[in-house]
């Protein structure tokens, strides 16, 4: 059996692993965050950023990363495609 812990438990545990001063687990877990809930790109910005109005200092990598990635999914075309299956 396999465990896949929901979308809201794995971006917890990131932001956690930053305030805990880990940043590369953190960036490590939100990179797993992002690939497997890439659905969740938009709401993932909305909660860093406001982590960040409390932590600016552990949230602002984690921002970083995510508009990286979802940069990195509008030039492959991948959110538009997403967008037209719903």
């Amino acid at each position: 059996m396999y465990f896949r812990p929901s979308y809201d438990v794995t971006l917890q545990q990131a932001m956690l692993l930053a305030l805990a001063g880990d940043g590369a687990a953190a960036a490590r877990q939100l990179d797993l965050v992002l690939r497997v809930y890439p659905d969740q790109l938009d709401d993932t910005l909305r909660r860093l950023g406001g982590f960040a109005s409390g932590h600016p200092g552990e949230a602002t990598p984690l921002l970083k990363l995510t508009e990286a990635r979802r940069a990195e999914l509008r030039g492959s075309g991948a959110l538009e495609g997403d967008a037209r299956r719903r």
